[in-house]
């Protein structure tokens, strides 16, 4: 019998456990068919639910206590895989082992960050991010190696003018079209080439813009670098390249040292693998995954179904520019990585342009009058030399703009321009000075990215020397060119994307600079002259706006589980028929939340912000039940009756005081035997 008994449990159990599944496979067929054909959750799907559904939404039923412990649970999870090439086979399986742990070591679940909050000191959001790492054993690594080996030799081998400079220069495509065969199409998750091939016979760094190699002797100084970041979601890093040294050319944060830089690195085929080298490559890869992969929000962005840009170019009427801003570069730019990621499927963004002559506004001269400041600056070159400069004070700047903005557009004929009022606006405010001296933004910047506004500024002369070095050389700024800073600018202030130099450490409470990913493909500068977005910027932008719809979607669901608990808990305000809507609409809300964050996990986008758009119609129905219920509820003022005097206490407090009193007065007779007597 109690076989049977047994069995029969079982039973029962698989049943209800298929009944269960069923129902939440006919909930994932209704959102399935609903993400077709409204993919931005127009519709309100609760009220397209069957009966069936919804009676399987009203359990599970918790307590407020247990739905806030759920809610602050969500957590997006960020799949990155390292490969290692070029080790052989006993030091591959070494460095795996010992990679992990010091990996596990460092990986914390932590919450998504942000860095610029608007004035408040809270910079974590209610959305955790989980870095998962694995590293992996690459059967084929070693012809992968050999090929890599060969490609870079044939470069480094051939004759060339620049025989004299320290550092040959080799296109990155000779490794990067091996690296891109590699990969396994499509990617599941992000993955982290580490390449430790053999040794040169000279040292090289990788050209991003091969073409002439002229170029490297002239003005505009060319930063050889050591990794890749390529437009599909794959970073290779190559550890026999350089030595490469790169940063702030005085002080400051930041600094990538060759004496840092994987210092084991060229002695690892002789030696066994060396616990700094781990430690090294660690740090690389948590660097990667902090910066690159997972990185903080520059600002909070929402959705905007469409975005318009408008471009106001100030310049002085006599036409004399020989090289005019590229607006088309700019737009192209944007235009190509839509159609590839970078805007949500039904999302728009257009471009205006308007030009105002600064010889015929006397408010823009004002306005730059007021703006200008002046430093005195310590540069090297062949000897340190002390020059004083001007500069436009963005902050100062920015404010003057904003107070006279409708009197800009009046100048530029723009007033009226946009037809739809939903579109979100952003101002590009571009200067162009007739000054000879190099005049820019905060002293060292072309553009500054504002939550409402960018600000660019370029003046008559060309080049400059900025305040970093790199391979031991002076980094120089071509102030005439803004193509790349505006595309960083406007990646900053339309969707929060972070620089690849910057992150926010909750260890410190503070920024964190780190230049090590500004070389190559990346807008961000001082390192890097290309405009072109990496997977990094293209997956930042709409993984950015999900983060702050669902940081938005919590904290409005945290307001109304403490409005409940303030009111004496939902089975005090709400009914019968209430409570079962009420739990339905939130296991529903919580499902679909969970669903978001899933999908984040695997870059499918499009489908989390449906899962977020149609939450908000749930967490809205649960807020309209809260405040119906509660608009029903009649305050009472209740009278108590003052406590009755606490005679019993009294009577014992005089009643020990008596007592003593009376031991006090008759010590002499009480304690007359215990006196010595002689």
């Amino acid at each position: 019998m109690d076989g049977f008994a047994g069995i029969l449990a079982l039973l029962l159990a698989s049943i209800a456990a298929t009944g269960s599944d069923a129902s939440s496979y006919g909930l994932d067929t209704v959102l399935a068919q609903e993400f077709k054909a409204d993919p931005l959750a127009g519709n309100d799907t609760f009220e397209l639910l069957r009966p069936g559904l919804k009676h399987f939404l009203s359990t599970p039923r918790h307590d407020l206590d247990y739905k806030l412990h759920s809610i602050l649970s969500l957590q997006s999870t960020t799949s990155v895989t390292v490969k290692l090439v070029g080790f052989s086979s006993d030091q591959k399986h070494q460095l795996e082992q010992q990679l992990g742990r010091y990996l596990e070591i460092l990986n914390k679940n932590e919450h998504v960050h942000v860095i610029g909050t608007g004035g408040t000191s809270n910079h974590r959001l209610n959305v955790r991010s989980k870095i998962e790492i694995d590293v992996v054993r690459d059967s084929g690594s070693s012809n992968l190696a050999d090929s890599m080996f060969r490609a870079i030799q044939g470069t480094v081998d051939r004759p060339s003018s620049l025989s004299s400079v320290y550092y040959t220069p080799v296109p990155y495509t000779v490794v990067d079209e091996l690296v891109r065969a590699d990969l396994a199409k499509p990617l599941a998750s992000y993955v982290i080439y580490i390449l430790n091939l053999k040794r040169q016979a000279r040292s090289y760094g990788y050209d991003y813009q091969p073409g002439d190699g002229d170029e490297l002797h002239s003005a505009f100084t060319k930063c050889l670098g050591n990794l890749w970041m390529g437009r599909e979601r794959y970073v290779w890093i190559d550890l026999a390249a350089g030595p490469i040294e790169y940063g702030p050319a005085l002080s400051g944060e930041g600094l990538v040292l060759r004496s840092e830089l994987y210092p084991y690195a060229a002695a690892f085929h002789e030696s066994p693998a060396q616990k700094a080298l781990l430690a090294d490559l660690a740090a690389l890869v948590w660097s990667a995954s902090q910066m690159l992969l997972a990185p903080a929000m520059r600002i909070p962005v929402y959705y905007d179904r469409e975005l318009e840009v408008h471009f106001f170019h100030f310049k002085h009427g006599d036409g004399g520019d020989s090289e005019q801003i590229k607006w088309e570069e700019i737009e192209e730019t944007f235009k190509k990585e839509a159609s590839e990621g970078l805007l949500f499927h039904g999302q728009s963004l257009v471009f205006k342009r308007f030009t105002i002559d600064m010889d015929e506004c006397a408010l823009c001269s004002a306005l730059l009058a007021r703006s200008t400041k002046s430093y005195t600056s310590r540069v090297l070159i062949d000897r340190y030399s002390l020059f004083v400069n001007d500069y436009i004070d963005s902050k100062q700047l920015h404010y003057l703009l904003a107070e006279n903005q409708v009197e800009l557009e009046k100048m530029a004929g723009s007033s009226g321009s946009s037809n739809n009022f939903m579109a979100r606006i952003v101002p590009v405010y571009v200067f162009d000075l007739k000054s000879d001296r190099i005049v820019m933004l905060d002293r060292d910047h072309q553009s500054m990215a504002f939550r409402d506004m960018i600000i660019a500024i370029r003046s008559k002369g060309y080049q400059t020397v900025s305040e970093f070095n790199c391979n031991h050389r002076p980094m120089m700024v071509e102030t005439r060119r803004l193509e790349r800073p505006l595309v960083a600018s406007l990646l900053q202030t339309l969707w929060g994307v972070t620089p690849t130099y910057l992150t926010w450490s909750s260890e410190h409470n503070s920024t964190f600079l780190d230049y090590t990913w500004s070389l190559g493909n990346t807008p961000f500068g001082p390192f890097s002259k290309l405009s072109s977005l990496s997977f990094a910027q293209r997956d930042a932008a709409p993984r950015n706006v999900l983060h702050t719809m669902l940081n938005t979607t919590v904290w409005g669901a945290i307001e109304m589980l403490e409005t409940l608990k303030g009111l004496g808990g939902e089975k005090a305000v709400l009914k019968s028929r209430q409570g079962t809507e009420m739990n339905q609409r939130w296991n529903l809300l919580l499902y679909k939340l969970n669903k978001a964050t899933s999908a984040m996990s695997h870059f499918d986008f499009n489908l989390a912000l449906f899962f977020l758009k149609s939450a908000e119609h749930d967490l809205y129905g649960a807020h309209h039940l809260a405040f119906e219920a509660s608009s029903h509820l009649e305050a009472a003022i209740v009278c108590f009756k003052d406590a009755p005097f606490p005679w019993s206490w009294l009577v014992f407090v005089l009643a020990i005081a008596g007592i003593g009193l009376y031991v006090w007065f008759r010590r002499e007779q009480l304690f007359a035997s215990k006196r010595k007597r002689f």
